[in-house]
């Protein structure tokens, strides 16, 4: 499916885009207003600005795509891979993405708190709660140069979402 397919559609009245291909499709600025997204491959797309209030992006693929001042308030993104999207300035309602470093090996961590996930630190296809990925890490990269820095990376990543108020001493969300 093209950008101007999905358009057209969409003002027609079609909502359900699920799993569409649309990988690299320039939208920005358009508007999808509870479009049916999930599962969708949008990596590299150009979202810009795009309307996407109470859009399903659950699952999607957001891969480097670019949400800049795209408004998602009450968009569902449990389970999307934001990795490398630039999100700068995007209204995420009552969800947060904290956007860490890259480790060494390329994988970029975040620190997500999307729809009904909780806090959650993700990394190429790992998705783990905050002990979950300390656990895994220590009996993957334990002792290791490369598990030195995922743990470097991680504490920052807690320290940034502490400190920005969306987490509290024990690494719950903190409600507003």
């Amino acid at each position: 499916m093209t950008a101007a397919e999905l358009l057209k559609a969409y003002e027609k009245g079609k909502r359900d885009f699920g799993g569409a291909y649309l990988r690299g499709a320039y939208l920005r600025g358009a508007d999808l207003r509870e479009a049916d997204l999930g599962a969708a491959d949008l990596r590299g797309a150009d979202l810009r600005g795009a309307d996407l209030r109470g859009a399903d992006l659950g699952g999607a693929d957001l891969g480097g795509a670019d949400l800049g001042e795209a408004d998602l308030g009450e968009a569902d993104l449990g389970g999307a891979d934001l990795g490398g999207a630039d999100l700068f300035l995007a209204d995420l309602g009552d969800q947060w993405v904290v956007q860490g470093a890259t480790r060494s090996d390329g994988y970029q961590f975040l620190l997500t708190n999307l729809t009904e996930e909780g806090v959650r630190l993700k990394a190429g296809c790992r998705n783990f709660t905050i002990a979950e990925a300390i656990k895994h890490w220590t009996v993957t990269r334990g002792g290791t140069r490369l598990g030195d820095e995922t743990y470097a990376i991680i504490n920052h990543l807690v320290e940034l979402a502490f400190l920005r108020g969306l987490i509290d001493e024990n690494c719950e969300p903190v409600k507003k």
